[in-house]
This record gives C-alpha cells, structure tokens and sequence, in this order.
C-alpha cells in the first residue's frame, strides 16, 4: 500500500515538474495567456481588428472576381456557348485582308457573361475605338502627357473594326473594300513608359489582349492602393468598443 503510494506520488511530482517546464520553454505562449486573462475586452479587440484589416485588404484584391464577375456570369447563365446565344456574341475585328470580292478579318470574343448582343446588328456591343477610349481613360495618362520618356508604342487602325460592323447591314462585298479604306484611323493607347527602355510596355498583340481582359473584367485597379478609410474607420469604432469595456 505504501509502495503504491509513493508511485502515485512521483508521478504527480513528474506532471508538476513537466507542466513547470512546459512554462519555462514557452514563456511568450504563458504572458499571452496572462494578457487575455487580465485584459479580455481589450485582447478580442485586438484579435477583432487584425482579422478585418486582413479581411478587408483580401477583399478589396478580389471583389471584382468574385463579386462583380460573379452577379455579371448569374445575369448571363443561360448562355453557356455563343452557339447558344440568339445573336452570337460581341467581338472585335481587326487585321481586314483585301480578297477582290470581300474582306477578310480576325476577331476577338468578348466574355459572353460580360456582355451579349441583343439584335443582329449587335448595335449594343462596344467597338474597338470604344474599347481603347476605356482603357485610356482607366490605365492611360492625364492630358495626353506621357513625361520624359513617351508613350509605349501601341498604335491601332479601328477602320477595319468599324467596317466590320457595318456589314451587319450592307454586307461583305467589293464595296466594303473601299469603305474599309475610307475607315482607316490609328488610335493610340496612351501608356507612359516607366522607364527609357520601356520595360512595363506590351507588344502589339499583349496590349489588345489587355484592351479585352480589361474590359471583360470591369477594368480592375491596377494602382496597388488599398482604400485605408473604411479600415481606419473599423478601427477607431473597435477602439471605442473595447475602451468602454
């Protein structure tokens, strides 16, 4: 009996001595422990506001996938295919080829949950010169001033993009070859260049995928700023909180 007294007695002194130990190796793990027991308000406020300063800057990195994407892709979902579509979808049109009787041309879809077409002339669908305005305006420089080292080369003929469209009404004929001449106009994407060697620039067909990507996705910030506001604003209301408790 005395035998197993002693037994239970060394292991309840090697439990305390591990519990001990387990204390001396993890010291900051104890004073964190001792901080919410004496300050609990205080500590959930703290836990509180770091978890919506990393809520909030996830979400502003991502709402326009997941949020205006996602409403755009609900509007749209009957449409899984542009087959399946009444009227196709939107597209933009460039590189017209001279063929004696007709002209020729490449095209680019635009996202089918961004925009379809809602007549056969596709009188709704944004034109080429439209899509580069946007993109000027979203990305682009103030005032036409591209600074000391100019804009990046990235120059576009609409002509054969409008030409196109007019089809939708008069045809593709030998008449459309001379419209198509007459059509001809450069715009220019007015992206300055951040550097003399003009290492942020795109080529030709880069910046006209961007033009589109831009487009499909409601041209997202590309600034790399956070809107502080309503994180500043969360904070002082916690702060407030957690001080009157």
């Amino acid at each position: 009996m005395l035998m197993f007294s002693n037994k239970n007695q060394i292991s309840m002194e090697r439990l305390a001595s591990s519990e001990e130990d387990a204390l001396v190796l993890d010291p900051k793990k104890h004073r964190l422990r001792e901080f919410f027991n004496r300050e609990p308000c205080l500590a959930r406020g703290i836990v509180i506001i770091v978890f919506l300063i990393v809520f909030v800057i996830i979400l502003s990195v991502t709402s326009y996938v997941e949020g205006t994407n996602a409403s755009l892709m609900g509007a749209s979902k009957r449409y899984y295919t542009c087959d399946e579509g009444e009227f196709g979808c939107c597209e933009i049109y460039f590189k017209c080829t001279d063929k004696h009787t007709y002209l020729d041309f490449k095209d680019i879809t635009l996202d089918r949950y961004r925009i379809i077409p809602r007549d056969r002339i596709h009188s709704n669908c944004p034109s080429f010169e439209y899509l580069i305005q946007e993109y000027n305006e979203h990305y682009g420089v103030k005032d036409d001033d591209c600074g000391e080292y100019g804009c990046c080369e990235n120059n576009y003929d609409i002509g054969c993009d409008k030409t196109i469209r007019e089809t939708f009404k008069k045809g593709n004929n030998e008449d459309t070859i001379l419209a198509y001449l007459n059509n001809s106009k450069i715009m220019e994407v007015k992206i300055a260049k951040e550097n003399q060697e003009g290492t942020n620039c795109m080529n030709h067909n880069s910046r006209l995928y961007d033009m589109i990507h831009s487009y499909d996705y409601l041209y997202p910030d590309r600034s790399g700023k956070i809107d502080i506001i309503p994180i500043i604003f969360i904070i002082i209301i916690l702060c407030w909180i957690t001080g009157s408790c």
